[in-house]
């Protein structure tokens, strides 16, 4: 490779590693950003400013990957992943300049991570108490202690699968509803306001007169004819409406539309409706609430039912729709603030303490952090250095993971 060339994809990676190093740990800076649509916001989260910065280089969009990686797969971490990147980068560009060939730096980065991963498994504690998930937590979130009562109360008896979280601008802090919040209220103001113990019907089927998949003409010539047609639609909804009451179903959540004509007959049997709820809801909705969901409305089994509480609460200027005391287990974190920013600054620190949970269940072990595991590593590393010139790249290995931990105290 062109030794120029070389030098541009260091520096690319040294350049997006700097943008992360400046907002890392707890004395890093917020990084004020401008969107596409030129809308500002301040962040120091790191998929958020990956998010939202604009990254062409080849090398740094491969960096930009791996912090999405990062993420996807433990909820944190993804600074940390692109600081050490660069200053691995950075040393192997110190280590070509002086005449080492790139395939003897990348044997001996591979010879120190080997040993990195043996470091790690050895060093790794085992350890699932309510004090270590609740460190964990406050770790990821960085911020007081309430919002670490509020993750750990959604995740102490819960699968992270199972939460799921909501933000609404309005007053007061995070808290946990033990079931299912929807963005929606009921569709008519004569329903019930409140369903105790209600039986539940879910379904993504439209209760009004469905479109034809083809386009047709229908010619009207008098006005008995219409009246007809639309005694025939009302005819249709009726149906449906009776099919849900005899079902016994206090409560019908729908993903697509509720006409005024169903909605009316709705009100009139005492049955609560809510509609357009969003497709990751309703799957929610069905594990909460052990709802089966229903295709056909004029077939509706009392067993396609499912159980909870429902009633309508208003938070800030909206009203929302409350499925709670469900057996299905799932919880919502209801996410609760003074202003937009603030609330996706908060969600996506609980997403990212959601991640960790997740992470720590599926690995049953965890490092100590602040910098001790990085330093364990750097030392074990040095202890042992392996012979040839492959050792040059080994060793600059162990300080590029000691440049993590002056990024994260300076």
């Amino acid at each position: 490779m062109n030794k120029s060339v070389l030098d541009d994809n260091i520096q690319a990676a040294v350049i997006l590693s700097s943008i992360f190093r400046s907002a890392y740990g707890p004395k890093g800076m917020n990084k004020l950003l401008v969107d596409n649509i030129g809308d500002t916001f301040v962040t120091k989260d790191g998929a958020s400013i990956i998010d939202n910065i604009e990254v062409k280089h080849p090398v740094a969009k491969l960096l930009a990957e791996a912090a999405e990686t990062m993420e996807e797969e433990v909820g944190d971490g993804s600074k940390t992943a692109v600081i050490l990147a660069g200053e691995l980068l950075k040393k192997a560009g110190e280590l070509v300049s002086e005449g080492m060939h790139p395939m003897m730096i990348v044997k001996g980065y591979q010879l120190a991570l080997n040993k990195t991963l043996r470091v790690l498994d050895k060093k790794s504690l085992k350890n699932s108490d309510k004090g270590v998930v609740k460190s964990l937590i406050k770790t990821a979130l960085l911020t007081n202690d309430y919002l670490t009562e509020t993750v750990y109360e959604a995740v102490k008896d819960t699968s992270v699968e199972d939460i799921t979280t909501l933000k609404k601008r309005s007053r007061g802090e995070a808290v946990v509803v033990n079931g299912v919040v929807i963005d929606k209220e009921r569709v008519h103001p004569g329903m019930p306001k409140k369903a105790v113990n209600a039986k539940i019907l879910v379904t993504k089927t439209p209760l009004e007169v469905r479109e034809t998949a083809t386009s047709s003409e229908l010619e009207i010539t008098s006005p008995s004819q219409l009246s007809s047609l639309l005694e025939k639609e009302h005819e249709s909804i009726k149906e449906v409406i009776s099919s849900i009451k005899k079902s016994g179903a206090d409560v019908v959540l729908c993903q697509k539309g509720i006409s005024d004509q169903a909605q009316e007959y709705l009100a009139k049997n005492g049955v609560i409706g809510v509609r357009r709820i969003r497709e990751k809801d309703i799957n929610y909705l069905l594990k909460a609430t052990d709802a089966k969901l229903v295709s056909d409305l004029t077939t509706i089994k009392p067993s396609d039912l499912g159980t909870g509480d429902v009633y309508t609460e208003r938070v800030g200027d909206e009203r929302l729709t409350f499925i709670n005391n469900c057996p299905g287990g799932v919880k919502t974190i209801l996410i609760r603030g003074a202003t937009e920013q603030l609330i996706d600054e908060v969600e996506k620190s609980v997403l990212n303490a959601l991640g960790v949970v997740k992470a720590f269940r599926a690995e049953k072990s965890y490092v100590p952090g602040a910098g001790v595991i990085e330093k364990i590593i750097s030392n074990e590393l040095l202890k042992k250095l392996p012979g040839g010139k492959e050792q040059l790249s080994y060793t600059a290995f162990a300080k590029a993971l000691e440049k993590v931990i002056q990024a994260l105290i300076t």
